[in-house]
């Protein structure tokens, strides 16, 4: 589940990611009302195996009528930190994706990207890494092997590179002298990250170790390039920045 928000006294909208319907909207009756009838499963980020009755009310296009827990994810929000990050991910599947359109990649996506966010130690390096799947599906990847103006490819000697929010990647040093306020100067050492990030196979993200200004030069950058790239910026990154 993406999203929840109450509507009336006693009723809930849910925004769920589904495998044969995409992004869905959902109304559960009474769900605020009676805790018995979902038993408290109605929880973000949970896996739910779901039963839905087509209605035509408006702001939806379904009735919730049977839920069961397939996976709870309740310990990542023991971690507030772990729990922001995978809200980033739900959150970009949220509001980037049209609604009642499968994406069954994005979803094996998400589904292994809160798992990993749950369970493995380095959970950042794991969140920066989906970020880069997910925008790569999405069809919005940085360029990070070549330069976003003038396509030269890049060597990666320098200590100091550039990377347009609005031209879509790294930048080279020919290009980064034109007028550019998106511009952002970022480190040899977590350039190179970003471009090993995307290679990797889903078991060696937890082999990079992000410095701690890095990770949070990347939330910064990760959040901006999304917003560009989408229209919204992800509320998620902004409250990650918020930990030491």
């Amino acid at each position: 589940m993406l999203n929840s928000s109450p509507v009336g006294e006693s009723d809930l909208l849910l925004i769920f990611f589904t495998d044969r319907l995409g992004k869905v909207q959902v109304i559960a009756k009474g769900a605020l009302r009676s805790h018995k009838r979902f038993m408290g499963i109605l929880l973000s980020l949970n896996h739910l195996e779901l039963e839905l009755i087509p209605t035509r009310v408006r702001e939806t296009g379904y009735f919730l009528n049977l839920a069961s827990l397939k996976k709870s994810r309740f310990s990542i929000s023991q971690n507030p930190e772990r729990l922001g990050a995978g809200y980033a991910l739900a959150e970009l599947i949220e509001k980037s994706l049209p609604e009642l359109s499968p994406e069954p990649i994005l979803y094996e996506l998400l589904e292994s990207g809160l798992d990993r966010i749950q369970s493995a130690r380095n959970f950042r390096e794991e969140l920066f890494y989906y970020l880069l799947r997910f925008l790569e599906q999405m069809g919005y990847l940085p360029s990070l092997d070549f330069c976003s103006v003038c396509g030269a490819k890049l060597k990666f000697e320098d200590a100091h590179y550039y990377f347009s929010v609005r031209k879509g990647g790294y930048v080279c040093g020919n290009c980064q002298r034109k007028p550019d306020k998106s511009l952002r100067e970022i480190s040899a050492g977590f350039a190179k990250t970003l471009k090993a990030l995307r290679r990797l196979a889903p078991s060696k993200p937890a082999q990079i170790r992000l410095l701690e200004k890095d990770y949070r030069f990347g939330l910064e950058l990760f959040n901006d390039f999304i917003a560009w790239q989408i229209g919204a910026s992800l509320k998620s990154l902004v409250f990650l920045k918020q930990f030491e």
